[in-house]
């Protein structure tokens, strides 16, 4: 079952990611952590600018999941290229604004969701 609510999911991100909020407050150069604060209380969402933002700072993480709920947390690193490639993140590593990354997400969405859901088709059975 998919983690339902953004809360969820930024708590199950934080375990993998072993980082308490108030370090990824610091990480992501926010002033204040009331942010990620409010998201973790339910008071707040992840929209996809945020999400893009994470994903800039911790590209190992999913957009999916941060999203949906969908797949797993954490991608392996030749997943991590291609999501970020999809993204249109690749080449901006040091753009700090990804508001104009947001149409992009929207639009691929679908795409990375088709990758995900392929893959879990295509894996054998264990």
């Amino acid at each position: 079952m998919y983690p339902n609510t953004d809360s969820e999911r930024l708590k199950i991100v934080l375990e993998k990611l072993d980082i308490d909020p108030y370090r990824l407050t610091l990480f992501l150069d926010y002033k204040y952590p009331s942010k990620i604060y409010n998201i973790l209380k339910g008071k707040e969402t992840m929209d996809d600018e945020f999400i893009l933002f994470f994903i800039h700072k911790y590209p190992q993480l999913n957009f999916l999941f941060l999203k949906e709920g969908k797949g797993k947390p954490v991608l392996t690193i030749s997943e991590a290229i291609s999501q970020r490639n999809i993204l249109g993140l690749a080449n901006n590593s040091n753009d700090k604004d990804t508001e104009k990354h947001t149409k992009i997400a929207d639009k691929r969405r679908n795409l990375i969701r088709d990758m995900m859901e392929n893959q879990t088709l295509n894996k054998k059975p264990d």
